[in-house]
């Protein structure tokens, strides 16, 4: 996130982060100031939240937007909001049934029974 410099403190970093989830820690960097590139934070969300890639908010009746990046977003997770895995893996979803024709084998003992004919060719 790219932060204008009269925010750079832990504790304001960590107010506008908690807009989208719950700030978790950030980079020695983005802690100690010596990189103002960007600031870099491990932020928990839910399952459900969206990834937002703006950040929109006022401070003093100025709006100021930041961009966002994410290092990792998880796999699709749309049916369940759970992490670590796509929604064609889903374990919640129901299962799939699927029917097939299999013929079945006849045998031919089985068939006549146990009776055994005869025929006397005269």
């Amino acid at each position: 996130m790219n932060l204008r410099l009269e925010f750079w403190s832990a504790s304001i970093i960590g107010k506008i982060m908690s807009r989208i989830g719950k700030p978790l820690h950030m980079d020695r960097p983005t802690a100690t100031k010596s990189r103002i590139g960007y600031a870099r934070v491990c932020i928990e969300m839910e399952g459900s939240d969206n990834f937002f890639e703006n950040l929109a908010f006022t401070v003093r009746d100025v709006q100021y937007d930041h961009s966002l990046e994410y290092d990792w977003k998880p796999s699709s997770f749309t049916h369940c909001s759970t992490f670590g895995h796509s929604n064609s893996k889903c374990p919640s979803l129901p299962k799939k049934v699927t029917h097939v024709w299999v013929p079945k084998m006849i045998n031919a003992q089985k068939d006549l029974g146990s009776k055994s004919y005869q025929t006397n060719m005269m």
